[in-house]
């Protein structure tokens, strides 16, 4: 734990005796982690422990997959120690992610059981209950005004929240035949022009474009002023989502062999490069773990601090993750500092009135990968820092 900070998420009834247990426990982590502070940052720690207040006891975390974390207030409360060493806990909780699929309903879906193993895969991730508060929206392409940007932004399924979607997207899903091209450039504007029209600023909203072609001779030619439906165009547009306000990723599935040009969309969406599904194998299992792998990658590391008086003096970040010993970041100043602390850093927005903290991205990807774990900022306590 941090250098004198308590975790308290509840105070269920328990009896007398583990009261004591609890507190006791507490108050000798206290006195252990002032000790651990000042010999990293040579700050002081009050004379009196910090004890919690309740039982002592933490329940287990409870959490949400679907996305990343911004602030809770008032969760955990430290001790009423003198000195410094008194800390409050403000747990982190999951921002949920809006994610927005284009699913491929070209003709050449229908080879090699393309299809069959992509909609299945899609009903499994879509009615998974640990997504629930993932939001999910849908459309097709190519749709029947297959060059209309409008037509797109009308999606076949809106985006809600998955316990209340899945149904409609996998009756969807059931609904579709395979016909036509590969439209891309239309789809992806539209798309893009939905989650524009439909801002949320508590939730993170991304792409996932899920398709066995490149742009093909589809919308080459538009009557209408529409942009050609070229792989350039189709980078084109992914860069200026990412770029945007909010910026919208764009993750890529590719269904088949002889995709690596899908590469250039992924990347322009600011998400490396695509996932490739080789259609000889379990295709089904790899659509799913791409899902996946898409919802973790998106999560974000950057989380709210609470309204009020913040002393960024007397700031800590700690982790605690789903099995294993509680962990406190370190300080590292900036995103450049992360050198000094790239598994377990942490820095702030700005330096003497901080809005956010933010992980370095190694302490990032640990705590994407941990759906059980959870954030928690500690105020109160000299901010312990990397060397």
């Amino acid at each position: 734990m941090a250098s004198g900070m308590s975790r308290t998420n509840g105070t269920s009834g328990t009896n007398a005796a583990r009261s004591g247990a609890g507190v006791a426990r507490m108050s000798a982590i206290a006195a252990a982690a002032c000790l651990g502070a000042i010999a990293l940052t040579g700050a002081g720690c009050g004379s009196s422990a910090a004890t919690p207040k309740g039982n002592g006891d933490a329940e287990s975390p409870t959490s949400s997959s679907s996305g990343g974390s911004s602030f809770q207030g008032g969760d955990d409360e430290g001790g009423e120690g003198g000195g410094g060493c008194s800390s409050v806990s403000k747990r982190a909780e999951k921002i949920p992610l809006d994610m927005v699929i284009g699913l491929d309903t070209s003709f050449s879906m229908d080879f090699d059981d393309k299809w069959t193993n992509v909609k299945a895969a899609l009903k499994s991730f879509v009615t998974n209950p640990s997504y629930a508060d993932l939001g999910f929206g849908l459309q097709f392409f190519p749709i029947r005004k297959q060059c209309s940007v409008p037509d797109y932004q009308a999606l076949a399924v809106d985006l809600a929240p998955g316990a209340t979607v899945s149904a409609p997207i996998s009756q969807a899903l059931d609904d579709q035949m395979m016909a036509g091209g590969t439209p891309t450039v239309p789809l992806l504007q539209g798309l893009i022009a939905y989650l524009r029209a439909h801002p949320n600023p508590a939730r993170k909203p991304v792409l996932l474009l899920a398709t066995d072609g490149v742009p093909d001779d589809t919308c080459t030619s538009p009557v209408d002023g529409e942009t050609p439906n070229t792989l350039a165009n189709a980078i084109s547009v992914a860069a200026a989502a990412f770029a945007g306000m909010p910026s919208i990723s764009t993750f890529v599935i590719g269904v088949g062999s002889d995709l690596s040009a899908l590469n250039g969309i992924a990347q322009a969406g600011g998400t490396g490069t695509a996932t490739l599904v080789d259609t000889g194998g379990n295709a089904q299992q790899q659509f799913l773990a791409a899902l996946d792998a898409a919802r973790k990658s998106a999560i974000p590391c950057d989380f709210a601090i609470p309204a009020g008086n913040v002393d960024p003096a007397e700031t800590n970040v700690e982790y605690v993750p789903g099995t294993g010993a509680d962990l406190t970041f370190v300080f590292v100043g900036d995103s450049t500092g992360c050198s000094k602390a790239p598994d377990n850093g942490w820095y702030f927005d700005a330096p003497t009135k901080p809005t956010k903290v933010s992980l370095c991205q190694a302490a990032c990807d640990t705590v994407k990968a941990d759906d059980l774990g959870q954030v928690n900022v500690v105020f109160g306590c000299p901010r312990i820092e990397a060397r």
